[in-house]
């Protein structure tokens, strides 16, 4: 589903700048080649081609623009309801999704463009305005956030709602796996469907907020990713 999403914005912009899917032009002051290799997201893009511009681990995590675009799509959808509790509910939701659907196929396109000039590229403008498409994850991902906010408070809606997702999950495995000749990959290589197995964790959960760490966690998240990062492509 997310591939044919994106392939089917690049062919839109394809026939809008004038060139075929396949002859995408690599551009010169850049090595596309680096910037393929070498991920990131945001502005970390920049720094990342600059510290290591021939690094051979990439790093592609941002789950920060999938948490936005979960989190705008949640504020305009509760702002509906009349009897949302929520105190900072919008006064013109319709005219909010508006703008949300016109800002998020404008970066779509903005991103199908950047492709042309490798993925990086994709990243560092997902990483400034977020994209359901392009985010981390992607669409999938961002159903998934909306299964957790909106089923998560019933155990039986969320057995229902997460197990469905799973199941998804599995069939597209198979179907990769017979794509390729092999169906010992749905376990080796497409096993995103085992996270079936983290529903019994999630039953557990009894719906009270944990001890609060502040902004550690927000701290964290990037900074493990880049040591990580640092650390493969020295050692690489």
């Amino acid at each position: 589903m997310v591939s044919v999403a994106r392939q089917t914005v690049s062919a839109v912009v394809s026939v809008l700048s004038g060139k075929g899917t396949g002859k995408n032009k690599k551009p010169s002051t850049v090595s596309a080649a680096a910037l393929d290799r070498v991920g990131g997201h945001g502005m970390q893009q920049l720094c990342a081609v600059a510290a290591f511009p021939m690094a051979p681990v990439p790093v592609s995590n941002n789950i920060f623009s999938t948490m936005a675009v979960i989190a705008a799509m949640v504020w305009i959808f509760e702002s509906y309801g009349q009897s949302s509790a929520r105190k900072d509910n919008l006064p013109k939701p319709d005219m909010a999704l508006g703008i949300f659907a016109a800002v998020q196929t404008l970066s779509g396109l903005a991103c199908a463009f950047a492709e042309q000039w490798g993925k990086p590229w994709v990243r560092l403008i997902n990483g400034l305005v977020p994209n359901l498409v392009y985010c981390e994850g992607s669409i999938e991902v961002v159903i998934l956030g909306l299964i957790f906010f909106y089923l998560g408070k019933s155990h039986r809606k969320l057995c229902l709602g997460y197990g469905i997702y799973c199941a998804a999950q599995f069939l597209s495995s198979v179907i990769m796996a017979a794509e390729y000749g092999r169906m010992s990959y749905v376990v080796l290589y497409f096993y995103q469907w085992m996270m079936i197995g983290s529903l019994p964790l999630m039953l557990c959960y009894n719906g009270q907020r944990g001890r609060q760490n502040g902004r550690v966690f927000y701290l964290f998240y990037p900074l493990h990713i880049w040591a990580l990062y640092l650390l493969s492509n020295l050692l690489a």
